[in-house]
């Protein structure tokens, strides 16, 4: 097959541009993934604590949530226990957190007895970390906080 010399130079540019086309797409795409094992590991601290009611009961389960009030972008959590007690976790560097200052916010599963009866376990202001009232400061040694109790 021939081409004319005016056709040539068409051909060959739309053969190329998709070729370049994807392989910009397939580089971008590349450069902007990343595998969670190459991300930086933080030193975290053993953090203990327990959630109890306004009449002195454990909180039997939802999840505590400390939202940093530095520069770390993650947040630490924990999974509430049938007693109210918790262990935060700092995603892929393990169980604990860094050290630093946390504001925290409180979420349940609503599984209690008092949320058969559409009655709130506690008040509202405890779901949001800029209106909880919790703040901690974690130290770099293990850590056994005072109870939350939600009044």
């Amino acid at each position: 097959m021939s081409f004319s010399t005016s056709e040539s130079p068409h051909h060959a540019r739309r053969q190329t541009w998709p070729r370049s086309g994807l392989l910009v797409a397939v580089w971008a795409a590349l450069a902007g993934c990343h595998n969670a094992d190459s991300l930086p590991s933080l030193t975290v601290y053993e953090v203990k604590g327990k959630v109890l009611l306004a009449d002195g009961k454990p909180l039997n389960s939802g999840w505590v949530y400390f939202v940093p009030k530095g520069d770390l972008t993650i947040t630490p959590s924990g999974t509430i226990g049938p007693d109210g007690s918790f262990s935060l976790v700092t995603g892929g560097s393990g169980d604990g957190a860094p050290p630093g200052e946390y504001k925290v916010r409180i979420e349940s599963t609503g599984v209690q007895s008092a949320q058969k009866s559409k009655k709130r376990l506690f008040p509202f202001k405890y779901t949001d970390e800029d209106s909880s009232g919790l703040v901690v400061t974690v130290r770099p040694e293990a850590n056994q906080l005072e109870p939350f109790q939600l009044k």
